[in-house]
């Protein structure tokens, strides 16, 4: 009991990310965001809304007349995928190679909305998801890449 307290005021967990199931790094159903495009911010947003089952990505001023880029199932069995593009590992490691994704990097990470303690960034090889993608604990993507173009987060409610 003295130790698990002292664990959890020490910080408790893996400040770095190290080991982590995939998993963790799943925003939680009902999640809404927005990321701007670092080279145009006034551009119209990407907007991402989790179901039970999936994402859904949109481009747009608003969610009701944003264009529909996909509708993407979300698998958990081997990792983590989101379509057909496997974008975790099971077990989130540094530099693990596994299945067209590289885990580059992993502990706090800072987006225009702020900074991230416990992250993952991840190397995606191929696929409309193909480029960098960072996601929190427990928030899911704070940085994402659709078609080439990298995206930032801006707002989100869980």
């Amino acid at each position: 009991m003295i130790a698990t307290l002292l664990w959890a005021c020490a910080g408790g967990g893996n400040p770095q990310g190290t080991g982590e199931h995939a998993t963790d790094y799943l925003p939680p159903e009902g999640h809404y965001s927005e990321y701007g495009w670092a080279g145009a911010p006034s551009d119209a947003p990407m907007m991402l809304l989790v179901d039970e089952s999936s994402w859904i990505l949109r481009n747009g001023e608003t969610w009701n007349t944003a264009t529909e880029l996909g509708t993407f199932a979300i698998r958990t069995e081997d990792g983590v995928w989101i379509g057909d593009t496997h974008l975790l590992p099971e077990q989130v490691e540094l530099g693990l190679e596994e299945d067209g994704i590289t885990v580059t990097d992993m502990g706090h990470h800072e987006v225009y909305y702020g900074i991230f303690d416990n992250t993952v960034t991840v190397e995606v090889d191929e696929g409309e998801l193909a480029g960098e993608h960072t996601l929190a604990v427990d928030h899911g993507p704070i940085v994402l890449t659709w078609e080439g173009v990298t995206w930032e987060l801006v707002y989100y409610e869980n």
